[in-house]
């Protein structure tokens, strides 16, 4: 340090002081922060960083405020004339900038006497809010937390959530110590429930699941939710029959953002854990900015979600497990080189790309990718270059509709004669599509299935009973067994209760292998996805991938 140093950093010390007695917060940061920033090792600078924590904190710079508060606490010895005062503010900086665990586990960090009862009231009502993960969390973060009336309600609320998790060993022992910490009000009464085995009493055992669909929006969107409401009601029906008590509350927001914002109050109010809905990406958008907390959002059809927020989820995302499957299918299989044929679209074009990521991966080689314009119905121009590069596969991850219209293509052009392997995605094995093609046009295909081939599924089949019988008339659309798939899942979620929304999707994210109706589920880093078994084609029936096929008929 040299005497420039220090004649710099005095200056702008008493520069700080002036600002801070003059209540300039702005002067009094700029100054304390150049002190701190330029003159780090002068001394004098802690009192910049006392100084540049209060300012900012004065200003409402909460994330400026703690850094300086917790720089400070590295600076100067525990017992310093300040340190107190320092330690509060950061946790009340924290507090500021809305992280709830960070300013938890600094007020359980404060020495006893420092605290107030101002911090423990905060730190009730954080963690009566905050999800099991966060609790434990908190719990691990704070060094020898100290179990006393402050703790007492995070002991609980993690007894509580291990009883509803049914670790009741646990939760048993959580419970205890939070009684010896000196446990009242909630806290008491989580204690006394656990120490009696009657914890529903603390959580509505009876969900509320929210719809928000546009019931009276354009006629296209009026059919879809027409359709929808029909699968919760047949969902509903099984729901009741298994014993689950369960109330849909059902809103109309019309197709518009505004009636998504009044929804989305509305089921709020109203008590829901999650709402089904809504349709479009812009009204997603507009549920997830004005919900509360971490109200979960379900989307049957939207394709792009907000990218900044969790808790919500949409059953028609781009989902490339279906390609990566079959990618490792046809390798096993024994195909070292491939021609993908797809849509021109994003989400078919992300289809390709995991099929020849993962076919590469595993030493296979993509001789070619030719996309079409959707809408095409004649693919003489893509049929003709496959010709000519003659793999020994050609892909096909296309939808339904293209399987019945490329299906006869590909023999028409005579590529059935050249030993060329067909395969495809789920389009494939769709029973419209294999009802629509004669069978010469699908036999062999090697493709995925999203339900496990040679298995008829008694759930599929009593979902159309229930909704042929209720509705009278056959059942033609996907769109209700969409419902009943996603309203059962939610209502897996919910389990037994959930004690806060953020538990109700940490729920969500353990969902593995849930059978439904349309596929089946699991929910893996906030996205659902299908999974997908390896198939092969043959007769008009789906088999599995591994069953010899049968002799083709004789002459």
């Amino acid at each position: 340090v040299t005497p420039a140093d220090e004649i710099a950093a005095a200056r702008l010390i008493s520069q700080t002081r002036a600002a801070l007695e003059q209540g300039d917060d702005v002067g009094a940061a700029e100054a304390a922060r150049t002190l701190v920033e330029e003159h780090p090792n002068v001394p004098g600078s802690a009192e910049g960083l006392w100084a540049l924590a209060q300012a900012a904190f004065n200003l409402e710079r909460f994330e400026e405020a703690a850094e300086a508060a917790a720089a400070l606490a590295e600076t100067i010895p525990a017992d310093h004339a300040v340190a107190a005062d320092g330690r509060a503010l950061r946790a009340e900086a924290l507090y500021g900038t809305g992280d709830l665990v960070a300013s938890t586990q600094a007020y359980l960090s404060l020495p006893a006497e420092e605290s107030t009862d101002l911090h423990r009231q905060r730190i009730a009502e954080a963690v009566r809010i905050l999800d099991s993960v966060d609790l434990d969390s908190i719990a691990s973060g704070v060094d020898g937390l100290q179990e006393d009336a402050r703790s007492a309600p995070l002991l609980a609320e993690q007894a509580l959530a291990r009883a509803l998790a049914g670790d009741s060993e646990a939760a048993q022992d959580l419970a205890e110590r939070a009684a010896s910490a000196g446990a009242e009000g909630r806290a008491d009464s989580i204690v006394a429930a656990i120490r009696s085995g009657s914890v529903a009493s603390l959580v509505p055992s009876d969900p509320v699941i929210g719809s928000l669909l546009p019931v009276t929006g354009s006629p296209t969107n009026q059919e879809y939710a027409a359709l929808f409401m029909e699968g919760l009601e047949i969902a509903m029906e099984f729901a009741a029959r298994d014993g689950r008590g369960v109330e849909l509350a059902a809103e109309d927001n019309r197709g518009t953002l505004t009636g998504t914002e009044r929804g989305i109050g509305t089921l709020e109010s109203r008590g829901a854990v999650a709402v089904l809905g809504p349709l479009l990406d812009e009204n997603v958008q507009a549920a997830a900015t004005v919900r509360e907390g971490r109200l979960t959002l379900f989307s049957p059809t939207a394709r792009s979600l907000p990218s900044d927020t969790d808790a919500i989820y949409t059953m028609s995302a781009v989902d490339p497990g279906a390609a990566r499957t079959l990618a490792e299918t046809v390798a096993s299989l024994g195909f070292s080189d491939a021609v993908v044929v797809h849509p021109r679209s994003a989400e078919r074009t992300e289809e390709a790309l995991a099929f020849e990521e993962t076919f590469m991966s595993q030493g296979g080689l993509v001789l070619g990718r030719l996309e079409y314009e959707p809408g095409t119905t004649y693919f003489e121009e893509q049929l003709v270059q496959v010709d000519s590069l003659k793999p020994q596969l050609l892909v096909l991850p296309v939808p339904a509709p293209d399987v019945e219209l490329l299906a006869p293509q590909v023999a028409f052009f005579g590529l059935d004669t050249l030993g060329i392997q067909v395969a495809g995605t789920s389009g494939w094995t769709s029973g419209n599509t294999l009802a629509a093609l004669d069978q010469r046009f699908t036999d062999r295909v090697v493709a995925v299935s999203s339900s496990p081939p040679g298995l008829a599924s008694d759930l599929t089949q009593q979902f159309v009973d229930a909704y042929e019988a209720r509705f009278r008339r056959t059942l033609r659309s996907l769109v209700p067994a969409t419902a009943f798939d996603m309203f059962r899942l939610l209502l897996a979620a919910y389990g037994s209760g959930v004690r806060t929304p953020g538990d109700f999707v940490h729920n969500m994210e353990g969902i593995r292998q849930f059978e439904g109706v349309t596929g089946t589920y699991s929910v893996v880093d906030g996205q659902i996805v299908r999974d997908f078994f390896p198939v092969r084609i043959y007769g008009g029936a789906v088999l599995d991938i591994s069953e010899p096929l049968p002799e083709p008929p004789g002459p």
